[in-house]
């Protein structure tokens, strides 16, 4: 099963390559961010790149971000988007970081997911609706 996406470091590059889940790139003042949404980054720079699947970004401090379709390696043109979001306005229920809000809401995000699916008694969980 493929990762949903990657992120390989080296010493002048980090590469990420999206598959699946969300994967944001925050673009500040010589400084990029990797996250799965714009959140985490918001205090530090309003502007962001979102990969669609099957694409990747090559992120050179010195040379900005160059993203590519990861079939046929032909170039896409990055669309940075201005974000609305304010900080004030995202909640994180008094957490230090959104980070740990996250691992911390886990249980109650399985729950919901299984909500209406788990047959404990017979012991399956039901997936789909047929």
């Amino acid at each position: 099963m493929p990762l949903p996406f990657l992120i390989k470091i080296s010493r002048d590059e980090i590469v990420v390559a999206k598959l699946g889940s969300p994967l944001a790139i925050g673009v500040g003042d010589e400084e990029f961010f990797i996250a799965s949404d714009a959140t985490p980054f918001l205090e530090y720079t309003k502007k962001a790149i979102y990969l669609e699947d099957e694409e990747m970004a090559i992120i050179r401090l010195q040379k900005g971000v160059k993203i590519r379709k990861i079939k046929d390696d032909t170039l896409v043109d990055p669309y940075i988007q201005e974000l609305q979001l304010n900080l004030e306005q995202i909640v994180k229920g008094g957490y230090e970081h959104f980070m740990l809000k996250e691992i911390h809401e886990q249980p109650e995000a399985i729950k919901d997911t299984y909500r209406g699916r788990l047959r404990a008694k017979e012991g399956i969980i039901k997936m789909s609706r047929n």
